[in-house]
């Protein structure tokens, strides 16, 4: 018995100092890792006849309703197996098997713009556009700052604020 109580004390002086440290060199950082959201590729497609129409990505269907521009945002995937059908039954899907929407070589994510536009034959293609890079998108901090601070207690208080909070120990005397 006295053997395990001796060889706990170690472990909570131990955690209790693994915890300071964490609580100075940690909890500071993280607003900073939330700082650039993690995104991916966007992808446009438009038509340059007007024509309404719903996209497929991977089987999974992007706009509920035709419209005549679909956006497909943040899919962390390089390649999609695409789809297109017209609102009107009449005119032919177009299948893309390997839709390119973010290059291989390309240091991030991407916004690709696609265009369906008319061959010589009439026949309905998709046609790439273009790509630039993506800004990072960052993300939105809210603060509430409560109306009236708490009174300090009598005897010693410590106060650390962190970004997103503040921790406050108070011993009495």
């Amino acid at each position: 018995m006295d053997q395990r109580k001796s060889l706990t004390c170690p472990l909570i002086i131990f955690n209790s100092i693994q915890i300071k440290t964490t609580v100075t060199f940690v909890i500071p950082l993280l607003p900073a890792c939330g700082l650039f959201a993690q995104t991916g590729h966007d992808l446009t497609i438009w038509p340059e006849d007007g024509l309404p129409f719903t996209f497929y990505a991977n089987g999974q269907k992007v706009n509920e309703s035709p419209s005549a521009n679909v956006v497909l945002q943040n899919t962390p995937n390089n390649y999609v197996n695409g789809r297109i059908v017209f609102g009107d039954s009449a005119l032919p899907p177009i299948e893309k098997k390997i839709l390119q929407i973010g290059p291989a070589n390309a240091p991030g994510p991407q916004a690709v713009v696609y265009s369906i536009v008319r061959n010589k034959k009439g026949e309905l293609n998709l046609r790439w556009r273009s790509a630039a890079p993506k800004p990072p998108q960052s993300v939105q901090q809210i603060l509430t700052v409560p109306a009236q601070q708490p009174q300090p207690a009598p005897g010693v208080n410590i106060g650390v604020s962190v970004p997103g909070g503040s921790i406050r120990v108070a011993l009495p005397k």
